[in-house]
């Protein structure tokens, strides 16, 4: 089944500068909660390093009107700013020190209003440019939860869009707050089609032309044998029927289990009912 469907690519991300007007037009969507965006070329969960400047750079450019939240990672940004009081102005630029290939500087000017030691991302600056608020850290920023943009003095319910750095348990730790969600297409180790610029040994499917995987599944386990027969076991009456009398076995032993918890845990309530009757008439 999985081969017959290899053809199927996963789906197309949209660029960041085609999701801000959608983004723009989901009023009451931002109304009543917020919008969680992924990042889906930078995901920390998955390898990222964290500090992917595109999307940044397209909002400071193209959603001043919106209200955003955007973590990026650069531990020598935060060794700059954490001495300098809250409060100051900030003139700078941060990222594209880790993969300058994939992120390019982005320069910043703006007021720094937080600064927090966090339990898990090391030190962390809040910079506000405009209506951005950028979440700097000095490890990788793995936002997926509220409390990523909580211990920094920021409050979810507040942002239009909030940046997000994982696949898919932002949907979970999100679910007060998210009225939307958006994945995003920047550039980055995490893109699906990043294993098109890998170079491989050995022919892989979508890079190479791929008829059949055994051949060379064969090879990458040093099996010499070549057109190796292909066997099936054909399923047997016998062991058809030996299955379900298993697993009727099986589900007669589940619920004789539950039975007897229930009823301990009657028996119990019970016995507690019996003795905080005992100890009413006692008192009186």
């Amino acid at each position: 089944r999985c081969w017959a469907v290899r053809h199927l690519q996963p789906p197309q991300f949209p660029a960041a500068s085609e999701v801000l007007p959608k983004i723009r037009k989901a009023k009451l969507a931002r109304h009543l909660g917020t919008i969680c965006v992924c990042d889906a070329s930078d995901v920390v969960g998955a390898g990222g390093t964290g500090e992917n400047t595109s999307f940044l750079k397209t909002l400071l450019q193209e959603g001043n009107d919106l209200v955003a939240y955007v973590p990026i990672r650069d531990a020598q940004a935060v060794k700059e700013l954490w001495e300098q009081p809250t409060g100051s102005d900030i003139q700078m630029t941060v990222g594209g020190k880790l993969q300058p290939d994939y992120n390019e500087p982005v320069s910043l000017t703006g007021k720094l209003i937080n600064k927090r030691l966090t339990d898990h991302f090391g030190k962390a600056v809040v910079v506000k440019v405009e209506n951005t608020h950028v979440v700097i850290t000095e490890f990788a920023p793995l936002a997926m939860h509220p409390r990523f943009y909580r211990d920094v003095g920021l409050n979810p319910w507040k942002a239009d869009l909030v940046v997000v750095k994982s696949f898919f348990p932002f949907h979970i730790y999100f679910w007060k707050e998210k009225r939307r969600s958006f994945y995003v297409k920047t550039k980055g180790i995490t893109d699906f089609d990043a294993i098109l610029n890998l170079e491989l040994k050995r022919p892989v499917h979508p890079i190479s032309p791929v008829e059949d995987w055994r051949p060379t599944d064969r090879q990458r386990r040093g099996i010499q044998e070549e057109n190796l027969p292909v066997k099936t076991v054909p399923l047997q009456k016998d062991s058809l029927g030996k299955n379900i009398f298993s697993l009727g076995i099986w589900l007669l032993g589940i619920w004789g289990v539950s039975a007897l918890t229930k009823s301990k845990l009657n028996s119990h309530k019970t016995k507690v009912m019996q003795e905080e009757i005992k100890r009413k008439r006692n008192d009186q």
